[in-house]
């Protein structure tokens, strides 16, 4: 079994028809044809159930298909390296991470990275992804997310960088600024501005009211971006949740204007991390990027704990205890 054979049958797996994979190759049907018979015959097993609706992979067929795109991706990357450095370059590293993260702590992680490899080419993706299958496939060497115990039965290893609260923000005139102690019982009364249902954030805050048996809030404006939704709490009386990880560092040093309420639950808090292929061998840029985000990670999650305008509710201490 060779390199070659396993990109054929990938591309079958993939596309279910021999057609549309010899396309996708740039070589004859009959030649793809030859070729998936003879690694059948080589492996001793039916990989597919060939019918006229096209080609459905047997058990045989879906154990190799994660091998086989596993180690097509390590030779795509090898391939790449290789042509990096022939270039004169220091290769390529593609990330992705939502549009908060990227804007906020990757900015600095890019930046230090690049100072010290300067010939480094680095791709930062953001808007409308599927990381977890993006990854899988190996369009990224990195993503920089949300942690979840789910990633680790598919293949992918995950390494916790810092704990995000996701926090209340209003303006420093609004009565729940000058509050000494809050409730969420307090929050409630006040007009809201929170993500669209169904976004992670505004889940959150809806299982936190109902914790604490009470309706959750219903918002007078929905969005979810988290600069509009800062924008708008500084205007106006209206309150929102953002994530602490949406305030850059300079705005939380120089920042006099909102007002940072941090309630103190589990439910506000979520881990954040990079995650990779379990199965990857982490390139030398890859790896130079894994440490710069620790690093920063450290410097980025003690600016967010020093935040002088945080208040925390003291029903949900009860809560969490």
């Amino acid at each position: 079994m060779d390199s070659r054979q396993l990109r054929q049958a990938l591309a079958v797996l993939e596309s279910g028809s021999l057609g549309k994979a010899a396309a996708k190759l740039h070589i004859s049907q009959p030649s793809l044809t030859k070729g998936i018979r003879r690694l059948e015959d080589e492996l001793g097993v039916e990989l597919f159930d060939r019918s006229r609706s096209g080609m459905r992979p047997t058990a045989f067929g879906e154990c190799l298909r994660a091998h086989a795109q596993s180690i097509g991706v390590g030779i795509e990357q090898a391939l790449s390296e290789i042509a990096a450095l022939k270039g004169g370059t220091e290769g390529w590293l593609s990330v992705a991470a939502p549009p908060i993260l990227a804007s906020t702590f990757l900015t600095n992680v890019v930046l230090k990275v690049i100072e010290e490899k300067p010939k480094l080419q680095i791709r930062l993706a953001t808007q409308g992804i599927d990381f977890t299958s993006s990854l899988l496939s190996g369009e990224f060497d990195l993503v920089v997310n949300v942690l979840s115990e789910d990633l680790g039965a598919l293949d992918l290893q995950q390494k916790f960088l810092f704990d995000d609260h996701l926090v209340v923000v209003t303006n420093l005139k609004h009565p729940l600024a000058s509050a000494k102690r809050i409730s969420l019982r307090q929050l409630y009364p006040y007009s809201w501005i929170l993500p669209e249902r169904g976004n992670p954030h505004r889940i959150r805050i809806e299982r936190l009211f109902e914790a604490e048996g009470l309706t959750p809030p219903t918002p007078s404006i929905e969005c979810n971006l988290a600069t509009f939704i800062k924008t708008i709490a500084l205007q106006s009386d209206f309150i929102g949740i953002v994530a602490m990880s949406a305030f850059p560092r300079e705005e939380l040093r120089q920042s006099k204007r909102l007002a940072i309420i941090e309630i103190a639950s589990p439910l506000m808090v979520r881990s954040i991390g990079v995650i990779w292929r379990k199965n990857q061998v982490l390139s030398p840029p890859a790896r130079l990027f894994i440490e710069t985000l620790e690093s920063v990670s450290q410097e980025f999650h003690r600016m967010g704990s020093s935040s002088k305008k945080i208040r925390k509710s003291p029903a949900k201490k009860r809560a969490r205890a």
